[in-house]
């Protein structure tokens, strides 16, 4: 018998709830399905006593399984864990995990054709007389660094009327974490988008050049990228510009939003 389940003695309904599944039927025309476990309504049937006939209705509560290949803290209810089932008599509220080193993507329920549908931090499932067994499976992304690692400028040249100063530039970085962690993470498309420039915020000479711009559907080698170009102004910061998307069935379920670090030196090569 589920929470919220109604039981009809006669002309007298009642509700089970968390604090009330055993009723006295001396007084109620006891329905004659309760002692043949009809339709798998009754878990048991009527207890007998000397004082009085008595229905009792065992508790089958609603269910949330919350998995995760990530151990993860709900505050105050799990810490590192992997798997939680919580089993609620009142109303619950879809829990909101961290992971240190993680970010999390959502819970994401997986549909009878096979694909996932992403449940949302503080959905309420209601309590009903249809027994619910619902499981959700986590999706996180470990956290992006990225590190500029090279950046040198060769081939000094001047020229024009402003005898301006050009060089020729080449940088690379190195991209860590930013990768996808879950049930269904394969059946995810990644687009990371990059870019260098040589930039100047004010004075002389301010503005940007860029290059390198490219966009990818897998992590590079090792977590490398690079770009350069030829004859560009002499400006006095490198920069990398990188941004990882997640994309399920044409829909952007993560986006890291464009991650920009800049170097603090030129290498004269």
């Amino acid at each position: 018998m589920w929470y919220g389940a109604e039981i009809t003695f006669g002309n007298t309904t009642e509700k089970v709830t968390d604090d009330k599944n055993v009723f006295d039927v001396d007084t109620f025309a006891v329905p004659e399905f309760a002692y043949g476990n009809r339709d798998g309504h009754w878990q048991k049937n009527p207890e007998i006593t000397s004082e009085s006939a008595r229905f009792v209705a065992e508790y089958d509560p609603d269910r949330i399984v919350y998995r995760s290949d990530v151990a993860f803290t709900v505050r105050g209810v799990a810490k590192n864990a992997h798997e939680l089932t919580v089993d609620y008599g009142t109303d619950h509220n879809v829990y909101e995990p961290t992971a240190k080193g993680f970010t999390f993507v959502g819970w994401y329920e997986q549909q009878d054709d096979g694909t996932w549908k992403k449940v949302e931090v503080g959905t309420k499932y209601e309590l009903g007389a249809e027994h619910k067994e619902t499981t959700l499976e986590a999706l996180w992304v470990n956290n992006l660094t990225v590190s500029l690692t090279k950046s040198e400028r060769s081939n000094k040249q001047q020229g024009g009327i402003l005898q301006l100063t050009y060089y020729d530039y080449a940088m690379e970085a190195v991209l860590s974490g930013g990768k996808l962690v879950g049930a269904f993470a394969d059946k995810v498309t990644l687009e990371l988008t990059y870019s260098f420039d040589v930039y100047k915020e004010s004075g002389i000479g301010s503005g940007q050049d860029t290059f390198g711009a490219n966009t990818v559907n897998e992590f590079p080698s090792e977590g490398v990228i690079e770009g350069s170009t030829t004859h560009k102004r002499d400006r006095e910061t490198p920069r990398v510009h990188v941004q990882i998307k997640y994309i399920y069935n044409g829909e952007t379920i993560y986006d890291s939003g464009e991650v920009t670090v800049a170097g603090d030196q030129w290498v004269d090569a």
